[in-house]
């Protein structure tokens, strides 16, 4: 087991659109679960999301973040747009339930901290 004085951590940012501008990234759905963003690592992060529903119909919006007691499932009108700052976030999923097919806006920027061990020589 390692000391916090053996790790070297670095701090970094992924952004998807731009959170800081409003402005988003397009991506079509349709009918049926579409799977937006999956995280594949364990580090931990702090995830802001910026989604707007530019489809004909209502979606149902599902993040899920590690270890936080479930997912968080809401539903977002045509031309509703909603904010979250999640911790740990691990994967955005839209599900459109009628007969529809249109984009949305989505904005994300995720802060993460990977830490790792100190070689020794």
């Amino acid at each position: 087991m390692s000391s916090k004085d053996d790790r070297n951590c670095n701090v970094g940012t992924h952004i998807i659109g731009g959170p800081e501008t409003g402005a988003g990234t397009i991506f079509p759905i349709s009918t049926g679960l579409t799977t937006i963003f999956e995280d594949q690592t364990n580090n931990h992060n702090k995830t802001l999301i910026n989604i707007q529903n530019d489809v004909g119909a209502p979606i149902v919006v599902n993040i899920n973040t590690r270890e936080c007691g479930g997912p968080i499932v809401f539903t977002l009108n045509p031309g509703q747009r909603r904010v979250f700052q999640v911790e740990d976030f691990e994967s955005l999923t839209v599900t459109v339930t009628a007969t529809a097919s249109g984009i949305i806006l989505l904005s994300v920027q995720k802060t993460f901290c990977i830490c790792c061990e100190e070689e020794e020589n």
